[in-house]
Formats: C-alpha cells, sequence, structure tokens
C-alpha cells in the first residue's frame, strides 16, 4: 500500500519535469502570449500615423490660405484653397485634402498686427493674414478598439505678413 501511495504522488512530480524540460511548442506559446501586444503596437503606430498625416495636410492647406490672403486675394477662394488646394468650390473634380474638412470650417482674417515683435512700417502698422481651423479628427478607430483616444480635434493657425498684389 505505501509504494502504491508514493507512485500516486511521485508520478505527477515526474510529469511535471518532463513538462518543465520540453520545449516543444515553447515559441507558438510565446508567440501567442506576445501577439496582443504587438498587434496594439503595430495598430496604434499606424493610427498615430494617419494622425500625423492629416494634421500636416491640414497645415499646409492652412499655410496656402494665408499666403493668397496676404496677397490680396478674396477671402472666400481662400477658404477653398485651404480646403481643395484649388480657388474653386468643392465639386466632383476637386476633391478636399482632407475628408470632412469644409471651408466653413476655415477662417481667413486680415488685421492690423500690433503683437510683440511686429516692427511698425514707415506708412503705418503691418497687417497679417491668419487662416485657421479646428478641424475634428475621428481616426481609423484603432486606439478607441483599444480603450485608448488620441486628441479629439486639431486646432491649427497660420500667418503671414501681408504684402499686397
Amino acid at each position: 500500500m505505501g509504494l502504491r501511495l508514493s507512485r500516486f504522488f511521485l508520478a505527477p512530480m515526474s510529469l511535471l519535469r518532463q513538462i518543465r524540460r520540453a520545449n516543444d511548442g515553447a515559441a507558438l506559446m510565446e508567440s501567442a502570449i506576445l501577439f496582443p501586444f504587438l498587434l496594439m503596437l503595430g495598430l496604434g503606430t499606424f493610427e498615430l500615423s494617419f494622425a500625423f498625416y492629416q494634421y500636416h495636410v491640414i497645415e499646409t492647406g492652412l499655410r496656402d490660405a494665408a499666403r493668397y490672403a496676404a496677397r490680396g486675394g478674396p477671402v472666400a477662394s481662400a477658404k477653398n484653397l485651404a480646403v481643395t488646394g484649388t480657388h474653386n468650390a468643392v465639386s466632383i473634380t476637386n476633391k478636399t485634402r482632407v475628408s470632412g474638412w469644409t471651408a466653413a470650417q476655415v477662417s481667413v482674417s486680415c488685421a492690423a498686427s500690433t503683437g510683440a515683435g511686429v516692427s511698425a512700417l514707415r506708412n503705418g502698422t503691418p497687417q497679417v493674414c491668419t487662416a485657421s481651423t479646428t478641424f475634428p479628427f475621428t481616426g481609423l478607430g484603432v486606439a478607441r478598439a483599444f480603450g485608448t483616444a488620441l486628441p479629439t480635434s486639431f486646432t491649427i493657425s497660420h500667418a503671414e505678413r501681408y504684402i499686397g498684389q
């Protein structure tokens, strides 16, 4: 009876030793553990890259609009230039630079500037044309799927000194 009882207790121990020594399938287990983290890292990088891309494209559009307005262009055309890259309103042939961005979200204004670092000109105070927007960033949904969030909106502006035509 004692021998059978000791085998009963020793059998699981030898089984555990065999499992510990065996490395068959170890790479599969390690991959299964790491895969969700690597997937989250890769998709998160993709989402963040998309956010940077949209920010850059919007910033480029606002720069174009501020330069156009600083050279005496009409405000409506400057807004269209920011959003579409052309002076015309959105149509089938010229689409917006960023999906969901409209001319109504763009503000273009030219006003006298007396702020710090602005020197007076011989003929008076210089004017500065500013183009700005607040664009709601929706993203690709990857960050929300993992319970995190990127900025919900971008607030961007660009200013150019007015030089006329």
